[in-house]
């Protein structure tokens, strides 16, 4: 149902990047309550939204990312003031997760994500909590995070849809990733790595000048 009605707002929000009116803004603000009020999995909608402006949209070259950023206030306060709430209804779990320092999970989580989607095999319906004794976990995983994001920013030019599907996995999987080591929470951030795999297939085949009739 959360997800039901965040896909009503995107929808309505491609329509508003054309038509430009208050209804429409509105309308956006309205399905992405009512997401919330289901289930707090699309908070980074706003963020979520300024990343599809500046591909498949294309609203980047029009005008700046900041005025972008600032017409998504009335967003911006319904997701902060759901993440107030949920974040006071379960202090514990977030108290909890600051005092076993699982702040140096959050990458290794990240990496282990992105991993599963790749090669899914040993999956779980609950992961147990990983051992971060070995700080080389932690070093590589942010290495590897930093390294597809550099090179995402500087490959924006050509490709854009990568930069895209990147910032829309990491941000998706924000709320979720380091508290929870669930599979069922990734449907969401998938939707980024598809862009990739998607639009970035074909053009591998096209220069590695593999046929067609491959990709069916």
């Amino acid at each position: 149902l959360s997800t039901f009605f965040a896909i009503l707002a995107l929808l309505t929000y491609t329509r508003y990047a054309v038509r430009r009116t208050l209804s429409l803004n509105l309308l956006v603000a309205f399905f992405f309550a009512l997401s919330l009020l289901a289930k707090p999995l699309w908070l980074p909608l706003p963020g979520l939204l300024l990343i599809m402006d500046f591909w498949p949209l294309g609203r980047f070259q029009k005008e700046s990312w900041t005025r972008l950023a600032a017409e998504k206030w009335i967003l911006a306060a319904v997701s902060l003031a759901v993440a107030f709430l949920v974040i006071g209804g379960q202090s514990g779990i977030v108290t909890s997760a600051l005092q076993d320092a699982r702040l140096r999970e959050i990458p290794v989580s990240y990496v282990r994500y992105l991993w599963k989607t790749i090669f899914p095999a040993g999956l779980a319906v609950r992961y147990p909590e990983p051992d971060l004794s070995a700080g080389w976990k932690v070093a590589f995983s942010v290495l590897l995070l930093a390294g597809v994001t550099v090179f995402a920013f500087r490959a924006r030019g050509r490709h854009r849809y990568f930069l895209t599907g990147w910032l829309w996995f990491l941000a998706a999987l924000a709320p979720s990733v380091g508290l929870v080591h669930e599979n069922r929470f990734m449907y969401v951030p998938l939707v980024g790595l598809a862009f990739i795999a998607g639009h970035g297939t074909p053009k591998l085949f096209a220069r590695w000048k593999i046929p067609d009739m491959a990709l069916t």
